[in-house]
């Protein structure tokens, strides 16, 4: 009875895992005028940590960086 409830265990926390998604990039294209606003809906409790990347077409070697907590 123990194993068969352990086998369960294991089998539930091998899918959460699975399920689990992780975003490790996104590549956004705007053009150079006009404003710009990018948002992200986040639920209640949740922290999210996020550094950005800002490459420019003309100039990829001047790489500037934006942390976000």
């Amino acid at each position: 009875m123990a194993a068969k409830c352990l086998h369960r265990m294991f089998l539930a926390v091998v899918l959460c895992c699975i399920s689990v998604r992780c975003v490790q990039g996104i590549w956004l294209s705007l053009p150079a005028t006009g404003t710009k606003c990018v948002s992200e809906e986040i639920q209640a409790n949740v922290v999210v940590l996020a550094d950005y990347a800002i490459v420019s077409d003309e100039n990829a070697h001047d790489t500037q960086f934006v942390s976000v907590k």
